[in-house]
């Protein structure tokens, strides 16, 4: 296993590069969980500043906004990659970073709670994925996640009441 270093790194790179040869376009509909225009807060933003005579502060707010959902898209479709080719750690480094730009991106919620059940880390997932589905997000690829982590945690539950509660869980 000397090679799984380079063999994550050239994952990585390939990951990188189909990035920069196929721009990202999201064509998928998910009407429980659309997140409402991301560029309506930087409009709002820029438009109170415009008022106030600062018109450059108002064209970076706007720029800005632009730079951060390029940044956010392109992180969704390197994770969605990473994902697809095995690789869950790297896809949820991926998402980090663009959590951090929009925390409530509920595509990147649902990558990040997919990335961790792959990882093994099923109680981060199942709290990610719990937080999804209480945040009104019910489709099948937040719900399919989140019954296979309360499966799973039921299994590895060693107190009866706790497998019971996982499994009850899971079937709903």
């Amino acid at each position: 296993r000397a090679n799984s270093g380079s063999y994550r790194e050239s994952v990585h790179i390939i990951a990188l590069h189909a990035l920069k040869q196929k721009p990202f376009t999201h064509t998928r509909d998910v009407p429980d969980c659309a997140n409402p225009s991301s560029d309506s807060q930087g409009m709002k933003s820029a438009t109170a500043t415009q008022g106030s005579g600062e018109p450059n502060k108002a064209a970076r707010l706007r720029r800005e906004d632009r730079d951060s959902e390029k940044i956010v898209r392109g992180a969704q479709f390197a994770a969605e990659r990473l994902l697809r080719m095995g690789e869950p750690l790297l896809a949820y480094n991926e998402l980090q970073q663009a959590l951090e730009l929009q925390p409530a991106d509920f595509r990147l919620r649902q990558l990040q709670g997919l990335a961790l059940t792959r990882s093994g880390a099923l109680r981060r997932a199942n709290e990610v994925l719990t937080a999804l589905r209480e945040d009104g997000c019910t489709d099948a690829e937040t719900m399919g996640p989140l019954a296979r982590t309360h499966k799973d945690l039921a299994l590895a539950a060693r107190d009866p009441d706790d497998r019971e509660r996982h499994l009850l869980a899971a079937h709903e």
